[in-house]
Protein backbone atom coordinates (compact mmCIF):
# COMPACT_ATOMS: atom_id res chain seq x y z
CA UNK A 1 0.00 0.00 0.00
CA UNK A 2 1.23 3.49 -0.86
CA UNK A 3 1.84 5.88 2.03
CA UNK A 4 0.89 9.54 1.73
CA UNK A 5 2.24 12.36 3.89
CA UNK A 6 0.95 15.91 4.12
CA UNK A 7 2.21 19.29 5.25
CA UNK A 8 0.31 22.54 4.67
CA UNK A 9 1.26 26.13 5.46
CA UNK A 10 -2.23 26.80 6.85
CA UNK A 11 -3.46 23.44 8.21
CA UNK A 12 -6.71 25.00 9.53
CA UNK A 13 -7.86 25.87 6.02
CA UNK A 14 -11.37 24.49 5.37
CA UNK A 15 -10.35 23.01 2.02
CA UNK A 16 -7.53 21.11 3.70
CA UNK A 17 -9.79 19.82 6.46
CA UNK A 18 -12.29 18.63 3.83
CA UNK A 19 -9.52 16.96 1.84
CA UNK A 20 -8.25 15.03 4.88
CA UNK A 21 -11.79 13.88 5.65
CA UNK A 22 -12.29 12.73 2.07
CA UNK A 23 -8.96 10.89 2.06
CA UNK A 24 -9.78 9.19 5.36
CA UNK A 25 -12.88 7.65 3.74
CA UNK A 26 -10.71 5.43 1.52
CA UNK A 27 -8.28 2.60 2.17
CA UNK A 28 -5.16 4.73 2.02
CA UNK A 29 -2.68 5.67 4.71
CA UNK A 30 -2.18 9.39 5.32
CA UNK A 31 0.33 10.73 7.85
CA UNK A 32 1.45 14.21 8.96
CA UNK A 33 4.89 15.09 7.60
CA UNK A 34 7.74 14.25 9.97
CA UNK A 35 10.84 16.42 9.44
CA UNK A 36 13.11 13.67 10.79
CA UNK A 37 11.95 11.16 8.16
CA UNK A 38 13.36 10.61 4.70
CA UNK A 39 10.97 9.16 2.12
CA UNK A 40 11.06 5.53 1.16
CA UNK A 41 10.51 4.48 -2.44
CA UNK A 42 7.15 5.64 -3.77
CA UNK A 43 6.08 7.52 -0.65
CA UNK A 44 4.16 10.64 -1.64
CA UNK A 45 4.14 14.08 -0.02
CA UNK A 46 1.23 16.48 -0.57
CA UNK A 47 2.13 20.05 0.37
CA UNK A 48 1.99 23.71 -0.57
CA UNK A 49 5.50 24.27 0.82
CA UNK A 50 7.71 24.51 -2.28
CA UNK A 51 11.02 24.09 -0.44
CA UNK A 52 9.73 21.04 1.40
CA UNK A 53 8.42 19.46 -1.83
CA UNK A 54 11.78 19.93 -3.57
CA UNK A 55 13.65 18.46 -0.60
CA UNK A 56 11.33 15.43 -0.48
CA UNK A 57 11.77 14.85 -4.21
CA UNK A 58 15.55 15.22 -3.95
CA UNK A 59 15.51 12.48 -1.30
CA UNK A 60 13.75 10.11 -3.69
CA UNK A 61 10.07 10.62 -2.77
CA UNK A 62 7.16 11.54 -5.01
CA UNK A 63 5.31 14.85 -4.70
CA UNK A 64 1.91 16.39 -5.30
CA UNK A 65 1.81 20.17 -5.03
CA UNK A 66 -1.17 22.04 -3.58
CA UNK A 67 -1.51 25.17 -5.71
CA UNK A 68 -3.55 28.03 -4.24
CA UNK A 69 -3.70 31.78 -3.59
CA UNK A 70 -0.58 32.57 -5.56
CA UNK A 71 1.43 29.59 -4.27
CA UNK A 72 2.86 27.71 -7.25
CA UNK A 73 4.86 24.69 -6.07
CA UNK A 74 6.20 23.96 -9.56
CA UNK A 75 6.00 20.18 -9.23
CA UNK A 76 4.91 17.91 -12.09
CA UNK A 77 1.58 17.04 -10.46
CA UNK A 78 -0.44 19.84 -8.87
CA UNK A 79 -3.92 20.12 -7.35
CA UNK A 80 -5.76 23.40 -6.92
CA UNK A 81 -9.27 22.22 -5.93
CA UNK A 82 -8.05 20.24 -2.95
CA UNK A 83 -11.42 20.00 -1.19
CA UNK A 84 -12.83 18.10 -4.18
CA UNK A 85 -10.16 15.37 -4.06
CA UNK A 86 -11.37 12.04 -2.70
CA UNK A 87 -9.43 8.90 -1.86
CA UNK A 88 -10.13 7.31 -5.25
CA UNK A 89 -8.84 10.45 -6.98
CA UNK A 90 -5.68 10.30 -4.90
CA UNK A 91 -5.14 6.65 -5.80
CA UNK A 92 -5.51 7.48 -9.48
CA UNK A 93 -2.94 10.26 -9.18
CA UNK A 94 -0.62 7.92 -7.26
CA UNK A 95 -0.92 5.29 -10.00
CA UNK A 96 0.06 7.90 -12.56
CA UNK A 97 3.00 9.15 -10.50
CA UNK A 98 4.38 5.71 -9.78
CA UNK A 99 4.38 4.84 -13.49
CA UNK A 100 6.70 7.74 -14.26
CA UNK A 101 10.47 7.39 -14.20
CA UNK A 102 12.02 8.65 -10.97
CA UNK A 103 15.54 8.63 -9.61
CA UNK A 104 16.47 5.70 -7.37
CA UNK A 105 20.15 6.54 -6.80
CA UNK A 106 23.30 7.51 -8.62
CA UNK A 107 26.54 5.57 -8.47
CA UNK A 108 29.76 5.80 -10.43
CA UNK A 109 29.15 7.32 -13.85
CA UNK A 110 25.47 6.40 -13.97
CA UNK A 111 22.04 7.50 -12.78
CA UNK A 112 19.69 4.66 -11.82
CA UNK A 113 15.92 5.08 -12.11
CA UNK A 114 12.85 3.16 -11.08
CA UNK A 115 11.69 2.86 -14.69
CA UNK A 116 8.50 4.44 -15.89
CA UNK A 117 6.16 2.23 -17.84
CA UNK A 118 7.30 3.82 -21.12
CA UNK A 119 10.92 2.93 -20.26
CA UNK A 120 9.84 -0.62 -19.43
CA UNK A 121 7.86 -1.02 -22.66
CA UNK A 122 10.66 0.47 -24.79
CA UNK A 123 13.25 -1.91 -23.35
CA UNK A 124 10.91 -4.84 -23.90
CA UNK A 125 10.49 -3.95 -27.58
CA UNK A 126 14.28 -3.91 -27.99
CA UNK A 127 14.70 -7.17 -26.05
CA UNK A 128 12.11 -8.92 -28.25
CA UNK A 129 14.57 -8.64 -31.14
CA UNK A 130 16.84 -11.03 -29.20
CA UNK A 131 14.29 -13.62 -28.05
CA UNK A 132 16.96 -16.11 -26.96
CA UNK A 133 17.80 -13.71 -24.12
CA UNK A 134 14.23 -13.56 -22.82
CA UNK A 135 12.83 -16.02 -20.28
CA UNK A 136 9.94 -18.06 -21.69
CA UNK A 137 7.41 -16.27 -19.48
CA UNK A 138 8.30 -12.90 -21.06
CA UNK A 139 8.09 -13.90 -24.73
CA UNK A 140 5.28 -12.42 -26.86
CA UNK A 141 3.47 -10.57 -24.07
CA UNK A 142 0.40 -8.58 -25.01
CA UNK A 143 0.36 -4.91 -24.01
CA UNK A 144 -2.03 -5.78 -21.19
CA UNK A 145 0.24 -8.58 -19.93
CA UNK A 146 3.30 -6.35 -20.22
CA UNK A 147 1.62 -3.65 -18.14
CA UNK A 148 0.60 -6.25 -15.54
CA UNK A 149 4.20 -7.52 -15.41
CA UNK A 150 5.45 -3.96 -14.92
CA UNK A 151 3.01 -3.33 -12.07
CA UNK A 152 4.04 -6.63 -10.46
CA UNK A 153 7.75 -5.72 -10.67
CA UNK A 154 7.20 -2.27 -9.14
CA UNK A 155 4.96 -3.61 -6.37
CA UNK A 156 7.43 -6.42 -5.56
CA UNK A 157 10.29 -4.04 -4.91
CA UNK A 158 8.00 -1.82 -2.84
CA UNK A 159 7.29 -4.79 -0.58
CA UNK A 160 10.78 -6.35 -0.50
CA UNK A 161 13.83 -4.13 0.01
CA UNK A 162 16.12 -6.85 -1.41
CA UNK A 163 14.48 -6.64 -4.83
CA UNK A 164 15.30 -3.92 -7.31
CA UNK A 165 14.54 -3.14 -10.94
CA UNK A 166 16.30 -0.12 -12.42
CA UNK A 167 16.90 1.43 -15.79
CA UNK A 168 20.19 3.30 -16.05
CA UNK A 169 21.49 6.26 -18.00
CA UNK A 170 24.83 8.02 -18.21
CA UNK A 171 25.04 10.67 -15.50
CA UNK A 172 22.85 13.69 -16.27
CA UNK A 173 21.46 12.05 -19.43
CA UNK A 174 17.89 11.01 -20.27
CA UNK A 175 18.85 8.19 -22.66
CA UNK A 176 18.29 4.75 -21.13
CA UNK A 177 21.24 2.42 -21.78
CA UNK A 178 19.86 -0.76 -20.23
CA UNK A 179 18.20 -2.37 -17.21
CA UNK A 180 19.45 -4.29 -14.18
CA UNK A 181 17.40 -6.25 -11.67
CA UNK A 182 17.72 -8.26 -8.49
CA UNK A 183 14.73 -10.60 -8.49
CA UNK A 184 13.56 -13.83 -6.87
CA UNK A 185 15.49 -16.86 -8.08
CA UNK A 186 13.58 -19.47 -10.07
CA UNK A 187 16.04 -22.13 -8.85
CA UNK A 188 15.54 -21.83 -5.11
CA UNK A 189 13.84 -19.66 -2.52
CA UNK A 190 17.18 -19.43 -0.69
CA UNK A 191 18.80 -17.18 -3.32
CA UNK A 192 18.23 -14.08 -5.44
CA UNK A 193 18.90 -13.64 -9.14
CA UNK A 194 20.79 -10.86 -10.93
CA UNK A 195 19.66 -10.07 -14.46
CA UNK A 196 20.75 -7.34 -16.83
CA UNK A 197 20.15 -6.20 -20.36
CA UNK A 198 22.46 -3.75 -22.12
CA UNK A 199 21.26 -2.09 -25.32
CA UNK A 200 23.10 -3.54 -28.35
CA UNK A 201 24.75 -0.25 -29.31
CA UNK A 202 26.30 0.00 -25.82
CA UNK A 203 27.96 -3.41 -25.87
CA UNK A 204 31.70 -3.82 -26.22
CA UNK A 205 32.39 -0.42 -24.62
CA UNK A 206 32.57 -1.50 -20.99
CA UNK A 207 29.27 0.28 -20.29
CA UNK A 208 27.47 -2.81 -19.02
CA UNK A 209 30.30 -3.96 -16.77
CA UNK A 210 30.72 -0.52 -15.22
CA UNK A 211 26.97 -0.09 -14.70
CA UNK A 212 26.48 -3.53 -13.13
CA UNK A 213 29.51 -3.06 -10.85
CA UNK A 214 28.18 0.28 -9.60
CA UNK A 215 24.72 -1.22 -9.13
CA UNK A 216 26.13 -4.15 -7.13
CA UNK A 217 28.15 -1.78 -4.94
CA UNK A 218 24.83 -0.25 -3.93
CA UNK A 219 22.81 -3.47 -3.62
CA UNK A 220 25.18 -6.03 -2.06
CA UNK A 221 25.25 -4.48 1.46
CA UNK A 222 21.44 -4.60 1.44
CA UNK A 223 21.34 -8.24 0.29
CA UNK A 224 23.83 -9.40 2.92
CA UNK A 225 24.53 -13.14 2.98
CA UNK A 226 21.76 -14.17 0.58
CA UNK A 227 23.36 -15.98 -2.42
CA UNK A 228 23.18 -13.96 -5.63
CA UNK A 229 22.96 -15.98 -8.85
CA UNK A 230 23.05 -15.21 -12.57
CA UNK A 231 21.50 -17.71 -15.00
CA UNK A 232 23.04 -17.18 -18.44
CA UNK A 233 22.60 -18.88 -21.81
CA UNK A 234 25.71 -20.84 -22.75
CA UNK A 235 25.96 -19.08 -26.10
CA UNK A 236 25.96 -15.62 -24.53
CA UNK A 237 29.70 -15.34 -24.03
CA UNK A 238 29.58 -11.55 -23.65
CA UNK A 239 27.18 -11.84 -20.71
CA UNK A 240 29.35 -14.52 -19.13
CA UNK A 241 32.38 -12.25 -19.43
CA UNK A 242 30.43 -9.36 -17.88
CA UNK A 243 29.34 -11.53 -14.94
CA UNK A 244 32.90 -12.75 -14.37
CA UNK A 245 34.21 -9.17 -14.46
CA UNK A 246 31.64 -8.28 -11.76
CA UNK A 247 32.71 -11.07 -9.40
CA UNK A 248 30.64 -14.09 -10.48
CA UNK A 249 31.98 -17.61 -10.99
CA UNK A 250 30.37 -20.75 -12.37
CA UNK A 251 28.35 -22.51 -9.68
CA UNK A 252 30.49 -25.39 -8.35
CA UNK A 253 29.32 -28.97 -8.77
CA UNK A 254 29.04 -29.49 -5.00
CA UNK A 255 26.79 -26.46 -4.48
CA UNK A 256 23.87 -26.80 -2.07
CA UNK A 257 21.71 -24.86 -4.53
CA UNK A 258 19.57 -27.35 -6.48
CA UNK A 259 19.98 -27.73 -10.20
CA UNK A 260 16.79 -26.54 -11.94
CA UNK A 261 18.37 -24.62 -14.75
CA UNK A 262 16.62 -24.41 -18.13
CA UNK A 263 18.28 -26.43 -20.86
CA UNK A 264 21.12 -24.53 -22.52
CA UNK A 265 21.78 -22.29 -19.52
CA UNK A 266 24.24 -22.47 -16.67
CA UNK A 267 24.35 -20.76 -13.30
CA UNK A 268 26.95 -18.37 -11.91
CA UNK A 269 27.17 -17.18 -8.31
CA UNK A 270 28.65 -14.07 -6.76
CA UNK A 271 31.95 -14.99 -5.07
CA UNK A 272 31.07 -13.61 -1.63
CA UNK A 273 27.64 -15.27 -1.49
CA UNK A 274 26.87 -17.81 1.24
CA UNK A 275 26.09 -21.52 0.73
CA UNK A 276 27.99 -21.90 -2.53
Amino acid sequence: MLHFYYSFIDPQNEDIEMFLENAADGEILMYPYDASKKPQKDEILISDDTELLYRWKADGGLTIGYEHDGIRPGTEECISDLADVYAEDLEEIADYLTEQRHLAFFSGDFDYYIPGYQDFAHLYEVMKKEPHLLPERLKNLSEEDLHADYRHEILSQRLNANLSLVAFTAKDSDEVLGRIAVEPSELTDRALNLSYYILPEQRGKGTGTAAVKAFLARMLPRIGDVPLLAVIHRSNTASVALAKACGFTVLPANSKIPEKRPEGFFTMIYDNSADA
